[in-house]
């Protein structure tokens, strides 16, 4: 007698989808039976498990798991894969072990050590690739600022980047540190105030490319160091020192708070933005062996401002960018999607579906479950500390 894949685990998937109130979804198994939940005549989305290992990976309900399937090409999202994030809660994600070594292996071989080791491994894809998700003219790597509802992605970039150099009084007389450096997007609005730029990255990939990119074109302006945060001894001080997106890789406020105050001349201002979490290191097992290795997290902004003002600093500005990070990661996962052909054919399927996967994710994070918030947040060091 042939066993139908459906009727066997349909019993256990429509308890585990009414505990956990999921939307409609259907599933389609490798010997072409399918389960259908919630029975709507059209289902949010749907699962393809392509093999025996996607079946166990989704009845594992592990979501480590699930993930990894889809990453091999044993799952897929045949439809819907925004919305296929609301059967997240159907899902378990308990892996102790993993936990445990992700904070063990810095306290073992060091923070600035395991930076320079395990940062670069998501940032030094080539730059083409992320190029072809984000803004064209900035190439911003963080929340861009939609301040009316048609804003396009470069408009919002553009608006984004205006409030960073307001803030932070670019002009001519300007020397600025940019933690992390990104694509440039901070150096290039910066070269429109006359203002100079230090760039700070650990990633080989990222220093090769800002180098090409912007320092040899204007080398009276800008420079690029390969050096980690906290091990960075410049002989001068800085007007300002700015975090676009890097603060998720910096954990240790107190240790961030001393160190920016040692970089900055009295009266310079510090500018961060960042994703943000109401618990801190409270981020996936995928997300921290798979999208962003290590100890970094979404940033607890209670300690942060708190580590900040213990080492006397002004707080200027807090702003809540939860909806604007929504609204560039999810036109940042359409991009994607847009030119999935050409992404695949140069950087492989496994590289597309994790971004994906992780873009899509975020999206959800921040506009659905909001499990995720983001900030933007502006400090200024006291002219007599």
């Amino acid at each position: 007698m042939r066993v139908v894949l459906a009727d066997t685990f349909a019993g256990t998937l429509e308890a585990r989808a009414a505990a956990h109130a999921a939307p409609p979804f259907e599933i389609a198994f490798p010997d072409g039976s399918t389960f259908r939940h919630g029975g709507a005549d059209s289902p949010a989305c749907r699962f393809d498990l392509t093999t025996s290992a996607g079946v166990d990976a989704f009845t594992s309900f592990d979501e480590l798991r699930l993930g990894e399937a889809y990453l091999r090409g044993d799952v897929d999202v045949t439809y819907g894969f925004g919305a296929a994030f609301r059967l997240r809660p159907m899902f378990s994600d308990r892996h102790p072990w993993l936990s445990l070594w992700r904070f063990l292996r810095p306290a073992l071989v060091g923070q600035s050590r395991q930076n320079l080791e395990l940062i670069p491994d998501h940032y030094d894809e080539s730059p083409e690739f992320y190029t072809s998700f984000l803004d064209e003219r900035y190439h911003l790597y963080s929340q861009a600022v939609f301040e009316e509802p048609d804003n396009s992605l470069e408009e919002a970039a553009e608006n984004k980047l205006h409030y960073v150099a307001t803030a932070c009084e670019f002009s001519q007389r300007t020397h600025v540190l940019d933690v992390g450096g990104g694509w440039g997007s901070l150096a290039r609005r910066a070269l429109a105030a006359d203002a100079r730029v230090t760039l700070l990255t650990v990633s080989p990939e990222q220093a090769r490319y800002l180098s090409e990119a912007l320092v040899r074109k204007h080398p009276e302006q800008l420079d690029v160091t390969l050096e980690d945060f906290f091990r960075y001894r410049p002989d001068k001080q800085f007007d300002a020192v700015t975090f676009l997106g890097s603060m998720e890789h910096l954990p240790d406020y107190g240790k961030v708070a001393r160190r920016v105050s040692a970089l900055l001349r009295p009266g310079g201002f510090a500018y961060m933005d960042f994703s943000a979490i109401k618990e801190k290191h409270a981020i996936s097992s995928f997300t921290y062996r798979h999208v962003f290795k290590g100890n970094g997290t979404p940033v607890f902004l209670p300690e942060l401002l708190d580590a900040m003002i213990a080492r006397g600093f002004d707080v200027l500005a807090v702003i809540n960018d939860t909806e604007n990070y929504h609204l560039t990661t999810r036109a940042w996962a359409e991009r994607l999607e847009s030119r999935r052909c050409e992404l695949v054919s140069r950087f492989g399927e496994a590289q597309y579906r994790l971004f994906r996967l992780y873009l899509w994710a975020t999206a959800y994070s921040l506009g659905v479950d909001r499990s995720l918030d983001a900030y933007r947040v502006v400090f200024r060091k006291p002219h007599n500390p």
